[in-house]
């Protein structure tokens, strides 16, 4: 309840999305502050209002994930976000579809960039190139809105834990160095795809945010 400060400033700031004139922004606060109620609040609106910017939300888990598998767990979520909002199926956004639906639905309803990023992927992933299928994965809201001339909002919640509990090994043995952030160097700069991301730990987040971001 309340926030009417907070949401005052963002539903400015929503305003300015379609005209290309929003930069990414993030929300910091501690844990259980309400930060994830309000950012799933502004994906049901964006979803519900089915106007000029599609949402996106993404949650970075405290669980330890081996790095493919978090790219195709975060292509799938965007894909079938994407798709609910399309057909107005609700349903889905509670239940992921997998990657061969979504690749069907792709050629069936003639989506060529979703079924060529599915594809590559898959074969990127069979080849041992992580690095590719992980920038397929993260770039996509980016270059879907550029290449159907739309605008997304990207939503990426308690996005700190990108840098401590994603691992090179399936067994989840090796950690990947603190870098992954910097992935979403040039994304977070995107007028067509703007980031919210939130954190509960805010000097972390700070910190990713001032080197990476």
């Amino acid at each position: 309840v309340g926030r009417a400060q907070e949401f005052q400033l963002l539903n400015r700031w929503l305003a300015n999305i379609p005209k290309r004139a929003a930069k990414s922004r993030a929300i910091l606060a501690r844990r259980k502050s309400g930060k994830t109620c309000l950012v799933q609040r502004i994906f049901n609106r964006l979803w519900s209002e089915n106007g000029p910017v599609i949402p996106f939300y993404f949650s970075f888990e405290e669980n330890k994930v081996w790095y493919p598998i978090l790219a195709l767990d975060y292509y799938r979520a965007f894909a079938t976000q994407y798709v609910s909002f399309v057909e107005r199926n609700a349903l889905l956004v509670r239940q992921p579809l997998t990657l061969e639906e979504l690749r069907h639905y792709g050629v069936t309803q003639q989506q060529p960039l979703l079924v060529r990023d599915i594809d590559s992927m898959l074969t990127d992933k069979a080849r041992g190139l992580h690095n590719s299928v992980w920038k397929t994965a993260c770039s996509a809201p980016h270059r879907f809105a550029t290449y159907l001339d739309l605008r997304w909002l990207v939503i990426l919640d308690e996005f700190q834990y990108i840098t401590q509990y994603v691992y090179r090994d399936e067994a989840c043995k090796v950690s990947l160095d603190d870098t992954l952030p910097g992935s979403y160097h040039s994304l977070s700069e995107s007028k067509y795809a703007p980031m919210l991301i939130t954190g509960s730990y805010a000097g972390w987040l700070t910190n990713i945010i001032s080197k990476y971001l």
